[in-house]
């Protein structure tokens, strides 16, 4: 595993177990939290944690396994958090299982979340260290529902983007493009809902029991659950932008698809008389006609008529507009 310690007194720093057992021991004498960053634990370290913090035999299984929804459990001195964040540009989902008390936040992800290194090396976590904890929690919770909104709006601007592009020419890389997004979206969605569906249905009661919970820590969890609804929304917004630009796509493929038939119908109507007339000089026509030696009669008869016909179906075209 690769541990990292931030506290408010000292420089993020790689430790080891021994490490993490001296600042344990000094931890609640100190009465300022700290927090513990584990990145790819084994079971083993996951087990040995629970050794150190005391850890329901239900919440360590559980971190064991890194494939769940996400949800908050309260236990009796502590809580216990699934969420999700997004690592980076290329907007993979990374599960992380945060573990909180007055005294400690302990995350374990098994794998790179930006917006949480980021957070680590920032002045509004040293200050918020020797304070309120729940301040701390608010941060780290807040900085990876940051990192869903960054991408959101990359992903909006860029179906804008394609939409303008498949306006001038639609292509099949849009298509393709468009696919991978919508793919994108949905697993955002299917990792923030359950967290969503968490907060609206426990909003009073998971906050009232937070350990360490004061008055305006309380604030401060209130307005996370209002950034988290509104990010949902913001994801409902941009499914159906998905939506809508896969629509359109269809839609103007359609169009050229038409116009194409409709120039190929406009030749082919141009040669259906031209076709008839052929057919029908192509007969024993001189001998019928008895005209064999007046070119007038073949010019104004043969060659006319077509000419005619031809100017007489353009006509009639233009005033339906066909020939637009």
């Amino acid at each position: 595993m690769q541990a990292r310690l931030i506290t408010a007194d000292g420089p993020i720093r790689e430790v080891t177990w021994s490490t993490i057992d001296e600042e344990l021991a000094v931890s609640s004498d100190r009465g300022a939290l700290f927090w513990l960053d584990i990145l790819d634990p084994s079971d083993h370290d996951i087990d040995a944690l629970g050794a150190r913090l005391h850890l329901h035999p239900l919440s360590i299984e559980d971190s064991k396994e890194f494939d769940q929804h996400a949800k908050v459990v309260v236990y009796d001195d502590y809580a216990v958090l699934v969420n999700f964040g997004i690592a980076g540009p290329s907007g993979k989902l990374t599960e992380i299982h945060s573990y909180y008390s007055t005294t400690y936040l302990v995350t374990l992800r098994r794998g790179p979340l930006p917006a949480l290194d980021e957070l680590m090396q920032s002045p509004a976590l040293r200050e918020a260290l020797p304070g309120d904890p729940v301040v701390v929690l608010y941060l780290a919770a807040t900085a990876l529902l940051d990192s869903f909104e960054t991408t959101v709006d990359g992903i909006d601007e860029r179906l804008t983007q394609l939409e303008k592009e498949i306006l001038r020419q639609p292509e099949a890389r849009h298509l393709e493009e468009i696919g991978d997004i919508k793919e994108q979206v949905g697993d955002m969605r299917r990792a923030l809902f359950p967290s969503r569906n968490t907060v609206a249905n426990n909003r009073g009661t998971v906050s009232g029991q937070l350990p360490g919970l004061t008055a305006d820590g309380a604030r401060y969890i209130g307005d996370y659950y209002d950034e988290h609804d509104h990010l949902g929304s913001d994801l409902e917004a941009l499914n159906e932008h998905a939506k809508a630009t896969l629509d359109l796509h269809v839609n103007m493929t359609s169009i050229r698809q038409n116009e194409v038939m409709r120039q190929l119908s406009i030749v082919a109507t141009i040669f259906l008389p031209l076709t008839f007339l052929t057919g029908f000089f192509g007969q024993n026509f001189a001998t019928l006609l008895d005209i064999q030696s007046s070119w007038v009669s073949f010019v104004v008869l043969a060659i006319g008529l077509e000419v005619v016909s031809v100017i007489i179906l353009f006509a009639w075209m233009k005033r339906h507009g066909w020939s637009r």
